[in-house]
């Protein structure tokens, strides 16, 4: 409730959008609630705020959640025009996946960083894929990954 409160808020009161996100305790939430925010807010404000979820982001001590946060600031830097950022970013997130556990939740960030990366690094994003592919088990998490990269590259890349 209080992520689609904060969202909704960015639309007249980001001041009082900014303030329910940050209130919220479980950081996965939190992180989802920021990101929302900023992708409502006007653009010259959005920049400094996306900005602040970095910083908020790499301060996240559960490195699973570190990772899958800063793809989703990536991915929105990336759809707000601001690509020379997001791929600092993404490459940032690129560099840290190694060291990344492949159980839990962790076994999934390099789906959804494929996802996200794929519109302008196809083939890094093909070549995670196949990684995560690997590491999940076959069933339907294939198809909706692979899915949701065509959906996502259609505009840019329709051949691919």
């Amino acid at each position: 409730v209080q992520e689609r409160c904060a969202t909704r808020y960015a639309f007249s009161n980001g001041i009082r959008a900014q303030q329910i996100a940050d209130a919220i305790e479980d950081p996965e939430i939190r992180i989802d609630a920021l990101n929302g925010v900023a992708k409502n807010l006007a653009a010259r404000r959005k920049l400094a705020e996306l900005e602040q979820i970095v910083s908020t982001v790499e301060r996240t001590p559960d490195p699973t959640l570190r990772l899958w946060g800063l793809t989703l600031v990536a991915s929105s830097l990336f759809d707000s025009g601001e690509t020379v950022r997001a791929r600092e970013l993404f490459s940032h997130v690129l560099s840290m996946l190694p060291d990344l556990g492949r159980d839990g939740r962790a076994k999934y960030v390099p789906g959804l960083l494929a996802l996200h990366m794929a519109p302008f690094d196809y083939d890094t994003s093909r070549d995670l894929i196949k990684s995560f592919l690997s590491a999940v088990p076959k069933d339907r998490e294939h198809s909706r990954f692979f899915g949701n990269i065509a959906q996502r590259i259609a505009g840019s890349e329709p051949k691919e």
